[in-house]
């Protein structure tokens, strides 16, 4: 057997380990109860705390992608120069959430992704469309629902984060008002260095938005760079979390 094959059926094994149903559901995916933003889940204190939402979601969708860096002058990794930010695909996964899933979906994903960069040994560009393969294979379960792309471009001069809903029209170009760290026994990556914060974004009144007022990232798995770097380096670094739009 090649080993590109062994690769690809460890792959296939992985995925299928990962997507078995999670506890709470029925044979035929019916949900028993209805899943809640899970803000209970995080030491919420501090000087950001994340809010409670007033409403009902209008999406609830897995990001799949990269967080990106670049080694700043003084030897750590930022997010706050152009080439920098995030990229991720969005994907419903409302009829897959029950009061039970927790992180399962975004660490599940997440290490089904790893596996498949690692045994491509594919290095994300806008060429390849961010590994795009490694994305169909790991999110398999969510293709038919995906809802739209998550990037970073420059307003004013700063970073600025970005949610295109294509599937349901929508877009919020966003700032962040809400910063807690993910809980204690997060998917910490590949790379064992922890979940990305928890954090709660609001429009930032470009007038770019519509349709959307704010989304909470929450449900974290990997996505954080080492603290030291070589100055000028480049990083991007794999990642899963939940988003949920209001």
């Amino acid at each position: 057997m090649s080993p590109l094959l062994s690769s690809l059926l460890a792959i296939s094994a992985t995925i299928s380990t990962a997507y078995s149903l999670p506890s709470g559901w029925t044979s035929n995916n019916e949900k028993r109860g209805t899943p809640t933003l899970p803000l209970s889940d995080v030491s919420n204190t501090g000087a950001s705390p994340l809010p409670t939402p007033s409403t009902n979601p209008k999406y609830i969708t897995l990001g799949l992608g990269f967080q990106n860096y670049t080694c700043s002058a003084s030897g750590t990794y930022v997010q706050t120069v152009p080439s920098t930010g995030a990229v991720a695909d969005l994907y419903d996964i409302t009829t897959f959430l029950t009061p039970y899933t927790h992180d399962t979906i975004t660490k599940t994903t997440l290490q089904a992704f790893e596996v498949c960069l690692s045994a491509t040994h594919c290095t994300p560009s806008p060429q390849n469309s961010y590994c795009g393969a490694c994305h169909t294979m790991a999110a398999a379960p969510y293709r038919l629902g995906q809802k739209g792309v998550h990037y970073f471009d420059q307003l004013n001069g700063a970073q600025t984060p970005n949610f295109d809903l294509y599937a349901g029209g929508d877009f919020l170009s966003a700032k962040k008002a809400g910063d807690v760290k993910a809980p204690v026994g997060a998917y910490d990556g590949e790379n064992g260095l922890g979940a990305i914060d928890w954090l709660y974004l609001v429009d930032n009144g470009s007038g770019r938005s519509h349709g959307l007022k704010s989304v909470y990232r929450v449900e974290t798995a990997g996505g954080v760079a080492p603290k030291t770097c070589t100055p000028g380096a480049q990083l991007q670094v794999p990642y899963a979390a939940e988003y949920w739009f209001y």
